[in-house]
């Protein structure tokens, strides 16, 4: 059954994309149950698609703001076809969706002091803990007798507790400013300028990419859920409030109310909202459409190929050495 996604908005061209998606998801729906029972791998096709078809509705459905919906609704308008509006959803996940790694390019690279200046200043606003979990960063205690005593407590009541240094992780990765460069992360911004986030994009471009509002501390499994999109922070009523939200089922524990606090608004701000709730709606999307489904398999599939690749390479060195052995056997027995 297609679902129906409401939204709250009384902008018709919402409500007419919302129709057209629903109406490929249903002929997807009648080509799965037609294929089903032949298990073919057609029918593994018209599942991505169809989710595929369920990014563009979510995307309407769980967007941060109308401008966001609207240019969503347009792009899905413009499709002739079926054909057309599977290859639109898959665009999004390529472009925006899929989990990015943080990562630093050559031209990045230049940048790593100013990362680091703010990683540091990023610690000292978030009282040298991970945003997350609330636990002391290790390398800030080795010169702190404060946080060294605080960490002895906690090992009191936890005796399995190992503190850990943080990351300084990045909400969204750095705009380029250049409409010219086709890279992921430039087709990244493009899309949300698209969505109305010009003055984001110009404010994440070069040395901005580090500011603080745009920077978050965190141990380095709060980090890896983070940028694959399987964690994030759920704006509340309340300023600068979260509620951390996790899709892992190994990491629910992590799911709380936190809220975010500095010494000094102006030196040391708060991490974005609005970068947050971009993060937020990416992961929410991501999941509800099924997709991580199949990003996840194909994830699984390269990990069991560097896993074959090692135990053949394991094999032939096992294989040379037993060569090796039988050689030196023939030597020796010769003499």
């Amino acid at each position: 059954m297609v679902i129906t996604l409401p939204v709250d908005s009384n902008i018709p061209e919402h409500h007419v994309a919302l129709a057209h998606v629903a109406d490929v998801e249903r002929r997807l729906l009648a080509k799965i149950s037609d294929t089903q029972e032949q298990g073919t791998e057609t029918c593994d096709t018209f599942e991505r698609h169809l989710a595929y078809c369920r990014v563009l509705g979510n995307l309407i459905h769980l967007a941060p703001n109308d401008s966001t919906r609207s240019s969503v609704a347009l792009s899905i308008a413009a499709c002739s076809d079926d054909t057309q509006l599977v290859e639109l959803g898959a665009s999004y996940v390529q472009d925006l969706l899929a989990p990015q790694e943080d990562e630093m390019d050559d031209a990045a690279q230049g940048l790593l002091k100013d990362h680091h200046t703010a990683k540091m200043k990023a610690l000292f606003r978030d009282s040298s803990r991970c945003i997350a979990t609330g636990h002391i960063d290790r390398s800030m205690a080795k010169n702190d007798i404060t946080l060294q005593g605080e960490i002895k407590e906690e090992f009191l009541r936890n005796r399995c507790y190992i503190p850990e240094s943080t990351r300084g992780v990045h909400i969204l990765p750095e705009s380029t400013g250049h409409p010219d460069d086709q890279t992921g992360t430039s087709k990244l911004w493009e899309i949300l300028e698209g969505f109305g986030y010009e003055s984001l994009c110009k404010e994440n471009a070069g040395v901005g990419h580090h500011r603080l509002q745009n920077l978050l501390t965190m141990e380095p499994r709060v980090c890896d859920l983070f940028n694959g999109l399987k964690l994030w922070f759920e704006p509340m009523e309340r300023e600068n409030t979260y509620r951390i939200k996790c899709y892992h089922w190994a990491y629910i524990n992590l799911e709380r109310e936190v809220t975010f606090t500095t010494p000094d608004v102006k030196s040391y701000p708060l991490p974005s909202r609005e970068s947050l709730e971009i993060h937020a709606a990416c992961c929410k999307v991501m999941h509800e459409s099924g997709v991580f489904t199949y990003i996840d398999a194909e994830s699984n599939a390269e990990a069991d190929c560097d896993d074959d690749e090692m135990s053949c390479r394991d094999e032939e060195e096992d294989a040379e050495s037993d060569w090796s052995d039988d050689e030196d056997s023939k030597l020796e027995s010769s003499d």
